[in-house]
């Protein structure tokens, strides 16, 4: 049967660009036919074209399926239009630093991209040196395709100190796309130079693997702040290496581990970075290859003993659990586990149970208490499998502690009566016995809030609480400590202490009445039945109230002697008791006049008795003369202030007459001595 081949069969185009396809008829035997005549038809034009000589162009990213036709057989190539390839870095620069004479600063590696673009296939580096020397750049590619790394290694070779600028370039010819990379390189002054004794280590064994390389200074001056970081490749596992230097200032060791408990046997690459914090010091790199070679099933238990610690009175002491796995490769199965008990001890006491039987696994051990006395307790615990180092032990040792101190039982049954009127009598039940103190609380918020209030000693069942205000309701509760803590509090118990003395009632009705002209008597009526004491007090001519009186209870009556004649004056009285005096009751009075005196007759006849007497007093608004009648004392006349004589011209011959005058002040009036005359 004929056929026709196509050459390529499948190819990715950028679009724009154009590829040549070509197309050979063939017969049954195989052979070319010459002289056909061909057809060629894209599937998609719009995406790309063919012409009659089977030039394809990309028009738009897409798939697309170039057909020819010729000597009645067909045959087709698959086309991948795709966007042109740009060329994409890592990043747009670096710097580099070092020392004049030192080593060359650690090489970089930078990723190349096609930016999503067609693959780029023919990547090429172009350095432009910017300032000062050049050819201390190397850039290399590993790959002339995308993805790939860009190597940029500058050489500190025959340059001076001094900053050096290059423009690396990637570029693909194909899409015409390029990208730069500004490198800029500064070298130092000669100085410290940070050297290792390897440049690469490798490392065999399980389940650790050490090495060790030296770190020296090739240059002068100190070579301090030294540090070692490992790094790894990307895409695999980390964690299974690490680096420590001796100390920080070369030369040192750099001491370096690999771990290969995780590790699957194989072969594994990382490197460790050794840098300085100095200025203008380059970084070295250590390449790690570390090989993990393949092992027989292994046991490991760990830990390899198990301290189990309970108190007497519970039933276990908690679970403690060891890991069982296979430090080894292959499978460890079949494992199992018996225990065995110290010579002369008690037995049956470890409970020893795996999760399962193949590693890894969990062995959980419990230790039962029951029947063991305070103490120590050893066991051995066998774990068994398909390892050559079968079976490894794990050493169990219990400790049995005295029963643990626990908080007392709380107090019940608490009662509370007064004592008195200010005392609170308390007693309750103590119910435990392991209490070495108690603790009583008062409340007088109706439990909002409690004080402490007494401590009373381990055993105690009563105490009393003095001092109590008047008219209050207290709360009480009582609970148990010991050096555990302290138990919950009894019930609540109350007493509600009787209200204090209140202030007296104030009198009412006080009244003053002059006695003379320089005593008054004060009446008052007694309006309440709980004073201890009243008060009086006086002032003159309204100045301030001194004490004049304390009197007892029930006391309605007061004399008040040695007063100003004629002058104004006020008392005010109140009821006293421990509570307090009730409001002041107050009354005034301007005393009476000084009486008259030396009440003489002067002259009598039949028709007229002729009186003289003494003016005493500053303050009467008149006088009266009276004369004394079967009726009693009649006044004759009134006469005005100041007044000292008075005419009687109403007498008759022979008749007996009595006298007297009087000095009055609004509503009192004193009065003279008396005289007699008898008329001719």
């Amino acid at each position: 049967m004929s056929s026709i081949d196509i050459a390529p069969r499948s190819v990715e185009i950028a679009v724009g660009e154009v590829v040549q396809l070509t197309a050979t008829p063939r017969a049954p035997d195989g052979s070319a036919l010459g002289g056909t005549p061909l057809t060629w038809r894209s599937s998609d034009p719009d995406r790309a074209t063919v012409d009659a000589a089977g030039r394809v162009t990309g028009i738009a990213p897409g798939a697309v399926a170039v057909t020819v036709t010729g000597a009645g057989v067909a045959g087709s190539a698959a086309i991948s239009v795709g966007l042109p390839g740009q060329v994409s870095l890592g990043t747009s620069s670096l710097d580099f630093r070092g020392a004049e004479g030192g080593s060359d600063p650690t090489a970089t590696l930078v990723a190349v991209d096609d930016g999503g673009g067609v693959t780029l296939t023919d990547l090429e580096v172009e350095i432009v040196y910017q300032s000062g020397a050049s050819g201390w750049l190397d850039a290399t590619l590993a790959s002339a395709t995308a993805p790939t790394t860009l190597r940029v290694q500058p050489r500190l070779a025959a340059l001076g100190t001094g900053t050096y600028g290059a423009r690396v370039s990637v570029r693909s010819r194909r899409s015409g796309s390029s990208s730069d990379l500004a490198v800029t390189l500064t070298v130092a002054p000669p100085g410290p130079d940070l050297r290792l004794s390897a440049d690469s280590l490798v490392l065999r064994g399980r389940p650790l693997a050490t090495g060790s390389v030296d770190v020296v200074n090739g240059g002068t001056g100190p070579l301090d702040g030294l540090s070692a970081t490992p790094r790894y490749r990307a895409g695999g596992p980390t964690g299974w290496l690490s680096a420590t230097l001796s100390g920080a200032v070369a030369p040192v060791t750099l001491n370096v581990t690999a771990d290969g408990r995780t590790l699957t046997p194989g072969r594994y690459e990382a490197e460790v970075l050794v840098a300085s914090s100095r200025p203008g010091v380059s970084s070295r790199l250590l390449q790690v290859v570390y090989v993990v070679d393949s092992l027989p099933p292994t046991l490991d238990v760990t830990p390899a003993s198990v301290t189990l610690v309970g108190a007497q009175g519970q039933a276990a002491a908690p679970t403690s659990t060891v890991q069982v796995r296979n430090a080894g490769d292959g499978v460890l199965d079949g494992l199992g586990t018996s225990v065995s008990y110290g010579s002369g001890q008690p037995s049956g006491w470890l409970t020893a149970r795996l999760s399962g039987t193949t590693a890894p696994t969990t062995l959980s051990l419990t230790a039962g208490l029951a029947g063991l006395s305070p103490g120590t307790y050893d066991a051995s615990v066998e774990v068994r499998g398909s390892a050559a180092n079968s079976p490894r032990f794990v050493a169990v040792r219990l400790t049995v502690q005295a029963p643990a101190a626990t908080v007392p039982a709380a107090p019940s049954g608490l009662s509370a009566s007064l004592s008195g009127t200010s005392a609170a009598q308390l007693s309750w039940v103590d119910n435990a016995t392991t209490e070495t103190g108690q603790e009583l609380q008062r409340s007088a918020d109706g439990g909002a809030s409690w004080t402490t209030v007494a401590t009373p000693a381990a055993n105690a069942t009563g105490h009393t609480d003095p001092g109590l205000a008047a008219a209050t309701t207290f709360l009480y509760r009582v609970r148990a400590c010991n050096a555990v803590g302290c138990s919950g509090f009894s019930n609540t118990a109350s007493v509600t202490t009787p209200g204090g003395p209140t202030v007296p009632a104030a009198p009412t009705g006080l009244t003053v009445a002059p006695v003379s002209a320089t005593e008054v008597d004060l009446r008052w009526t007694d309006a309440s039945t709980n004073e201890t004491r009243y008060e009086v007090e006086r002032r003159t001519q309204g100045g301030a109230f001194t004490p004049v009186a304390s009197l007892p209870p029930n006391t309605q009556v007061y004399r008040d002697s040695g007063l100003a004649a004629g002058e104004p004056h006020e008392w005010q009285v109140r009821a006293c008791n421990a509570a307090g005096c009730s409001a002041w009751v107050g009354v005034g009075v301007t005393m009476p006049p000084v009486p008259p005196s030396n009440l003489v007759v002067t002259s009598a006849t039949s028709s007229q008795v002729d009186l003289q007497w003494v003016d005493n007093s500053t303050n009467e608004t008149l006088f009266l003369v009276q004369r004394l009648t079967a009726a009693g004392w009649q006044t004759l006349t009134q006469l005005p202030a100041d007044s000292t004589t008075y005419a009687d011209t109403s007498v008759a011959p022979l008749t007996v007459y009595f006298y007297r005058v009087a000095a009055c002040a609004t509503s009192w009036c004193t009065v003279s001595n008396a005289v007699t005359v008898l008329t001719p």
